[in-house]
């Protein structure tokens, strides 16, 4: 995207749409032109509030599987009119069972009586493993960054006529 907007109102802006989405910023240094948000754990169906998602078939997905979204906006002072550029990174949550939780203990069963049988105190590790990037949410921040800029403006020529 390029906006010939003020640096100072793209970057609030740009700022304020992250929060809006429900990300916490993380790290911003405005000189090199960069915003990054912490990772997001990604809407899920019912949480109809979250705006971290933007298509049905991801809301499927990040329901089956935890996920959680990362974005970055980058900001080329140095050309005009200013290139911005957005990505979002989706992760996925994997958990590998320990090898020796997977055996259930002979006194178990016999404890167990008529009950269904549970794993106690089952061990593993999570990772999370990098899934892509979300080109519709980085699309669709960069479209309400442009709607902001542009109900700025708007704004701003309203109070001049005053």
């Amino acid at each position: 995207m390029t906006s010939t907007a003020r640096p100072d109102l793209l970057w609030q802006e740009a700022k304020a749409e992250l929060i809006a989405r429900g990300f916490t910023i993380d790290f911003q240094n405005r000189t090199a032109g960069i915003i990054e948000t912490m990772p997001l754990v990604s809407k899920q169906w019912f949480e109809l509030w979250k705006d971290d998602v933007v298509t049905t078939s991801a809301v499927a997905k990040s329901s089956l599987q935890t996920t959680r979204r990362t974005v970055k906006l980058s900001f080329n002072w140095h050309r005009n009119p200013v290139e911005l550029e957005c990505i979002a990174d989706i992760d996925k949550l994997y958990i590998t069972p320990d090898s020796k939780s997977d055996s259930t203990k002979t006194d178990d069963v016999f404890v167990a009586n008529s009950r269904l049988l549970r794993r106690k105190n089952t061990k593993g590790s999570m990772d999370w493993d990098n899934a892509g990037r979300d080109n519709d949410l980085e699309q669709a921040i960069l479209k309400s960054i442009n709607l902001r800029l542009s109900d700025e403006s708007y704004e701003t020529d309203k109070s001049d006529d005053n």
